[in-house]
């Protein structure tokens, strides 16, 4: 094993008892890589959720104090049923381990986003949205640093990453647009720039719903919390 992390930020509400919970899942799946959490605070130099939404993301992943090699971020609202074995193994070997979402990136984006981003609304909308929630990046290969390099560039915009959740003033632009969500964009187009293979079928990743045998990270939400 390399020198991995499990990445998380948790403030308000329940998610820090979904961080709680995400660490007894870490621990009863055997994780032995490095755990960083921030609860209740931002990373460091990172601005609060409010001004810009999720950028506590690449903000915390930036702030591992060593050279790691695979990252995994997942948010407060995911279980772990099985290790995180082959998801690790996937990132070393690609440099990157996401999942297709479901949407599409023009349906929850904004349209300032995307002109600065340089895609149009109709190319947008045949573009798969990256899962934002769990994803996983090795560092120490030239893709995955890379995607993550301009993940963080995206991070530090005063625009791309600030925005309301929905479009129903209809003040993000298109009619197309449902609303924006931040960080997803982001990640997409970080991990389209660099030629990601993403997964389609569902493999290792599910929203809240009875875990397969091949899962490994479950969106549960706040569950039982």
């Amino acid at each position: 094993m390399g020198n991995d992390y499990v990445v998380n930020v948790a403030k308000g509400s329940w998610y820090p008892d979904g961080q709680e919970r995400l660490r007894e899942c870490l621990a009863e799946q055997g994780w032995h890589g490095n755990y960083l959490s921030y609860r209740n605070r931002m990373p460091p130099d990172c601005p609060e959720h409010q001004v810009r939404p999720y950028a506590f993301k690449p903000y915390a992943i930036a702030s591992i104090p060593d050279k790691p090699d695979v990252v995994v971020w997942l948010d407060a609202s995911m279980v772990l049923v099985n290790p995180l074995d082959k998801i690790i193994e996937r990132t070393r070997e690609h440099g990157a381990c996401v999942w297709d979402s479901g949407w599409a990136l023009g349906q929850w984006t904004k349209d300032e986003a995307l002109a600065i981003y340089g895609v149009t609304r109709d190319e947008a909308m045949t573009i798969p949205l990256i899962v934002g929630g769990a994803f996983a990046l090795d560092l120490s290969h030239t893709r995955g640093a890379a995607i993550f390099a301009r993940l963080f560039e995206y991070a530090q915009h005063p625009t791309l990453f600030a925005g309301a959740w929905d479009n129903n003033a209809g003040n993000l632009g298109d009619s197309r647009c449902l609303g924006h969500r931040h960080d997803m964009p982001a990640l997409t187009l970080a991990c389209r720039e660099y030629d990601t293979d993403i997964i389609r079928d569902g493999s290792w990743f599910r929203y809240d719903a009875a875990p397969s045998n091949d899962d490994i990270i479950i969106a549960l939400g706040k569950g039982e919390l």
